[in-house]
């Protein structure tokens, strides 16, 4: 499944979007624009359209503008329940 950005409230099955920016230099921060640089990082909230199920396992993959792609793949939690949020660290 192919995810569109989008910034529309409430984000909708089938989009992503960028909730927060920040530096992992303290005290600076992420210059605002949606390209993810050097010594940035970012918060998504991802809202597939598609149901994964409790220990099923999605792959979210990230393009670069070089077309560099870094694959990620994640576990849901057994807990997990419908509509809710899990936090996941890379």
């Amino acid at each position: 499944e192919r995810l569109a950005y989008s910034t529309e409230q409430p984000l909708m099955p089938g989009y992503w979007v960028i909730v927060q920016r920040g530096s992992v230099i303290p005290f600076q921060k992420a210059d605002g624009d949606d390209i993810l640089e050097n010594n940035e990082m970012f918060t998504l909230v991802v809202n597939p359209a598609i149901t994964v199920p409790a220990n099923g396992v999605f792959e979210l993959t990230l393009n670069t503008d070089t077309n560099r792609a870094f694959d990620i793949k994640f576990g849901v939690p057994t807990e997990i329940r419908k509509y809710g949020v899990v936090k996941l660290r890379v």
